[in-house]
C-alpha cells in the first residue's frame, strides 16, 4: 500500500527500523533518508499481512539527459520478503509495460539482487563507493 504523503510522518514510527536495517552497510543515512521521504522524493510503500506490518520498500521516479524514465526501488525491507517482493517487481513491471516508464531499476545489495534477479532482472552494471574512514 502506498503511504499517501500526508501520512508518512505517522508511518514513520513503524517503518524506520525496517528502513534502518535496509540502509545497513551503505552510505545512506536515517535522517538524510528520511528528509527523502518526507519531502517525497521517495515514494514509501508499507507491506501489511493480518492487519500488522511486515514490510516496506521505497520507490524513486529517475529521469536521464535523454529523456528516459525510470522507476527505481531503492530499498526493501522486512519479514517474509519472498512472499511480498514479487508484488514489488509486478508493481514496477505494471508501470513500465503501461509505457509510464522506460525500465525498473534497483540499487541493491546481494540479498535484494538474488529476489529481483529470480524475478527476471538483470544486472546491468556494478555499483562502487568509496567511504571517508
Amino acid at each position: 500500500m502506498l503511504v499517501p504523503h500526508e501520512h508518512v510522518q505517522v508511518m514513520w514510527g513503524v517503518v524506520w527500523p525496517s528502513i534502518q536495517a535496509a540502509l545497513r552497510g551503505t552510505m545512506s543515512t536515517l535522517p538524510r533518508f528520511q528528509e527523502a521521504v518526507f519531502d517525497g522524493r521517495l515514494m514509501l510503500w508499507v507491506v501489511r499481512k493480518d492487519g500488522r506490518f511486515v514490510g516496506h520498500f521505497t520507490l524513486q521516479e529517475v529521469f536521464g539527459p535523454e529523456g528516459d524514465s525510470g522507476l527505481r526501488v531503492v530499498t526493501l525491507g522486512g519479514e517474509g520478503g519472498k512472499h511480498w517482493v514479487p508484488l514489488v517487481h509486478s508493481l514496477v513491471a505494471e508501470q513500465v509495460r503501461a509505457g509510464t516508464y522506460d525500465s525498473g531499476l534497483a540499487t541493491c545489495r546481494p540479498g535484494m539482487m538474488r529476489w529481483l534477479t529470480r524475478l527476471g532482472w538483470r544486472v546491468r552494471r556494478y555499483e562502487m563507493e568509496y567511504r571517508n574512514g
